[in-house]
């Protein structure tokens, strides 16, 4: 078993919380000191720093919800001057302006490079390996911190970026790379342009471990990609997200990707899982969202930070082959609290439809949508809308054997009845970043 850093990795649970009760009382002082929002938020409800001494009074403190960020535009939760941060960061912007996520020199030449190098390391990556880095860069934090993780373990770059999707194809047959970082719908995107040029992934890519980020991965839709690689190719999957510093906050490693639990870096971020309507923590096995408070932030750190992502603690989480017994390990997100689609009173996530779609042939899964629409009356309207391949669109009767087979499946598993549509092949979007899947609408209309 490989470390990036063994002492840190393998420390115990004991010491593990020793260290995240010192780290919070430091975080929490100085977000209080030097960061108005928080000693507000503080006062508002009568608490000083020093009532917060262990992770269990956490629970005490408001929590930071997006919309707190939105109002503090443009620098939310800076804590130093702008000119005294090293580079910005940045959210997509989908819910309302872009968040500025700030980095000091620490925070990101040792705080994110250590724990990139965990991340990596943990998969296996390093001296010998080539990396073709298909996440996006600028102000995004995807391809620079998968980057700085790269030059960690000491494996050799190949900073492609999204797109190209032509030329990566023939760089993947011609060049040695061993490693692939991407998302899943790109991923699938490259094998299917790959076959239209006569180029067979399994037999003339190289590939020996694929990372999946930036969106949800099914179970099936990773082993058709692995299927679609060369043998032995394994597939891992890494969550984090913009606001509390980029990727490394929960990741598989050799032995949990069986399980696809994920560890949580535990002593850069303290995880708390939580009842979306009470706000209270929920028992092991309840789903509930993920909050997360920054431990070691320099600038813009985040205490109790929602992120809407719904999840649960493992069947076991604590303890694991890898030795990493400490680092709790959670569930595969299933969505987002705020993607949740409710219908009558049935409730599903966009993953769940692609875990059956995924499993019906003659589908396209590049190509699929759902869309929510609420009509005048009020009363939401679910409608699927999904791409036959050429061989089965071109066949007669076969669409409308593909729409039955959705509508039994989805009513079978989620219990609720929607509107199919099956779509020509290649007429639905295709996203080389993040895919988006759930599409609101009101009275027609996209919201």
């Amino acid at each position: 078993m490989k470390y990036y850093n063994k002492k840190e990795e393998t420390i115990s649970l004991e010491a593990l919380k020793n260290l995240q009760n010192y780290r919070l009382r430091k975080v929490v002082e100085r977000c209080y000191n030097t960061i108005p929002y928080y000693k507000e938020v503080f006062d508002r409800v009568g608490l000083k720093p020093r009532h917060i001494k262990t992770t269990d009074d956490l629970i005490h403190v408001p929590f930071t919800e997006k919309k707190h960020l939105h109002s503090l535009y443009p620098f939310p939760l800076l804590g130093r001057k702008p000119q005294e941060i090293f580079r910005f960061c940045a959210t997509t912007g989908t819910t309302g302006p872009p968040v500025l996520i700030g980095f000091t020199r620490k925070d990101w030449f040792v705080t994110l490079r250590n724990l990139m190098g965990r991340m990596l390391t943990m998969w296996g990556i390093g001296k010998g390996d080539i990396v073709y880095q298909a996440y996006g860069l600028g102000l995004w934090i995807g391809g620079p911190s998968k980057e700085l993780g790269v030059d960690a373990v000491g494996a050799t770059l190949f900073p492609a970026g999204p797109g190209r999707s032509s030329a990566a194809v023939e760089w993947l047959r011609d060049i040695p790379i061993t490693v692939l970082l991407c998302s899943p719908t790109f991923a699938i995107h490259l094998i299917n342009t790959a076959k239209s040029k006569g180029i067979d992934p399994s037999m003339d890519w190289k590939i020996r471990i694929i990372m999946f980020g930036g969106e949800k991965a099914s179970t099936e839709i990773r082993r058709k990609i692995e299927n679609e690689l060369p043998e032995g190719c394994k597939s891992f999957v890494g969550y984090g997200l913009s606001e509390t510093g980029g990727p490394p906050v929960a990741n598989e490693c050799i032995y949990s990707r069986e399980e696809e639990d994920m560890h949580v870096f535990a002593d850069h971020v303290f995880p708390e899982i939580i009842n979306s309507e009470t706000g209270e923590r929920v028992a092991p096995g309840e789903q509930g969202e993920l909050v997360l408070t920054t431990l070691t932030r320099e600038a813009s750190p985040m205490i109790r930070w929602r992120t809407r992502d719904i999840t649960s603690w493992a069947e076991r989480p604590l303890g694991c082959k890898c030795r990493r017994n400490a680092f709790p390990k959670i569930r595969p997100i299933v969505g987002r609290s705020d993607d949740m689609i409710k219908v009558r009173g049935t409730m599903f996530w966009p993953s769940q439809v692609e875990d059956i779609l995924s499993k019906i042939d003659g589908l396209n899964l590049e190509g699929w949508q759902i869309f929510l629409d609420t009509p005048k009356d009020g009363m939401e309207r679910v409608k699927v809308c999904a791409e036959a391949t050429e061989i089965f669109w071109n066949r007669e009767g076969m669409t409308e054997i593909l729409k039955s087979k959705i509508s039994s499946e989805i009513s079978a598993r989620l219990g609720q009845s929607v509107d199919v549509e099956i779509c020509a092949p290649n007429s639905l979007p295709r996203y080389e970043r993040k895919a988006v899947r759930l599409i609101r609408m009101k009275e027609g209309q996209q919201i």
